[in-house]
């Protein structure tokens, strides 16, 4: 008995490591970028010595692909913790658009792009990156089906596309803000991204009148 309650704790105090060290990731992704982004900042950031984060992560790739995999996670919940605070099931519906890039404005969705970037250069990260995405990216879909049923809508009526569209789009528009922060070009391109998506939900609400 005395030894399976020192492996718990072994294994929480483990995981409580882990945990502080994915954060302290994100933050420096999103902060300092992929390349300022090592064992060493991580050390410093978080007092964790070496021997531990390497415990936890045994390569730069390791740590990159948990950090990706966390941040997809914490965008994901975020996105459905803003929703859920949205009554209206049509309302939901109508405001996904701005939910989402509040979400893109994120540490998490920021750390995300510097690993996606680097990915470019780096075949085995990106090889390591892909069933995570289409991981998430599936869980993301169904969360935009959820939320066009709740409205009263087909989980087929496109929702699931435009949403992959609308993903993109922010994404690029988050890159280009990370070059200048006050671009008007670029929050009228966010604008028009708005106004079209109020226009596709009008039209779908418009098929379904009892929506």
């Amino acid at each position: 008995m005395t030894d399976m309650i020192a492996e718990r704790a072994r294994v929480g105090r483990g995981e409580s490591t882990r945990l502080k060290l994915l954060e302290a990731l994100v933050a420096s992704l999103g902060k300092n970028g992929f390349a300022a982004t090592t064992v060493d900042a991580l050390m410093q950031a978080t007092g964790v010595s070496r021997g531990s984060v390497l415990h936890q992560f045994a390569t730069r790739n390791d740590l990159m692909v948990a950090a990706a995999d966390f941040a997809m996670a914490s965008m994901v919940t975020d996105t459905i913790t803003r929703v859920e605070q949205i009554e209206d099931p049509a309302q939901r519906l109508s405001r996904l658009a701005e939910v989402m890039w509040e979400v893109h404005c994120s540490q998490s969705a920021i750390a995300l792009t510097e690993v996606l970037l680097a990915s470019r250069w780096d075949r085995g990260l990106a090889q390591r990156l892909m069933p995570i995405a289409e991981r998430v990216e599936s869980e993301i879909d169904n969360i935009f089906h959820t939320i066009a049923q709740q409205a009263g809508l087909q989980a087929d009526c496109g929702i699931a596309a435009w949403g992959r569209l609308m993903i993109a789009a922010m994404r690029g528009l988050r890159i280009e803000l990370m070059l200048h922060s006050d671009r008007k070009m670029i929050v009228a391109a966010l604008d028009s991204l708005y106004q079209q998506h109020a226009r596709l939900v009008a039209g779908w609400l418009e098929t379904h009148p009892g929506a």
